[in-house]
Parts: C-alpha cells; sequence; structure tokens
C-alpha cells in the first residue's frame, strides 16, 4: 500500500474517491491480521484526517475503519496521542472507537485516561473503558 496515494486522497476532498478508499481500508484492516506492510503509518494519517474532518459521512467512515484496524491489527506503534487529546470533542460512538484504538496500543500511560471514562454516562463508552484497561493490564502483566 502506498502511504502517499492515500495521504494525497485524503487531502483533496473528493468525497466519492476518499469514501471508496475508506471502504478499501476498511476492508482489508477487517479481512486481514496479517497485514502490515505501512498500516501504522496508514492509521497514524487516518486518525489525523478522522479529527480534522468536518463532513459527517466521512468522519464516520474514517472512525469506523479506525475501528476495523483496532479490532484486527497489532497497532501498539500507533500514535494516539492526538486522539487522546481530542476524545472531549468526539461524539459517543467516535468516543467508543477512539477508547478502542488508544486501549490497543496497550500504553500503560494511558491507564488514567481509560479509568476516567470507566464511569462515562453512556454505557458502551464505559464497557469500551472497562474493556480496554482490562487488555493494558494483561498486556503489561
Amino acid at each position: 500500500m502506498n502511504i502517499s496515494i492515500i495521504i494525497n486522497v485524503l487531502a483533496k476532498g473528493d468525497k466519492d474517491l476518499t469514501l471508496d478508499m475508506l471502504a478499501n481500508l476498511y476492508c482489508l484492516f477487517d479481512s486481514d491480521n496479517s497485514y502490515s506492510s505501512n498500516y501504522t503509518e496508514v492509521i497514524n494519517e487516518l486518525i489525523l484526517y478522522a479529527l480534522e474532518e468536518s463532513d459527517i459521512e466521512l468522519k464516520r467512515e474514517a472512525f469506523s475503519t479506525l475501528a476495523a484496524a483496532a479490532s484486527k491489527l497489532n497497532i501498539e506503534k500507533v500514535q494516539v496521542a492526538r486522539l487522546a487529546d481530542n476524545l472531549g470533542k468526539l461524539t459517543d460512538e467516535q468516543l467508543q472507537i477512539a477508547i478502542d484504538l488508544i486501549s490497543a496500543t496497550h500504553n500503560r500511560d494511558y491507564i488514567p485516561l481509560l479509568s476516567s471514562y470507566r464511569h462515562h454516562t453512556n454505557n458502551t463508552v464505559a464497557f469500551s473503558a472497562g474493556v480496554g484497561l482490562r487488555a493494558v493490564h494483561e498486556k503489561l502483566s
């Protein structure tokens, strides 16, 4: 996968082309957990895109694609600091995906952040935070 092509598609703003690319990435991430070529860079770029995109449909698809990555790939090297810094700006659905993504990095530095969401008013978000905490603790044990 050519990261420069992906970045170019995301930057151009052509909605149909971007939706097609996001669908392809989703399928790739969802079906092939052995995929490893540049996926960290792709996910890092996708996080930035998802945070900055204003079109609701594109933002939803970007977060959906990130959810597939979090559930199927080893993303421990993905940079999630910017995502963590922007959690307060996300919808509950996006927040749940972001927490899953942050949890999947198994980074002990995010334990306090995950803990703060264990009692979120949205049960799905709270559940994801609890599951994420257990996953981080298990990985560190």
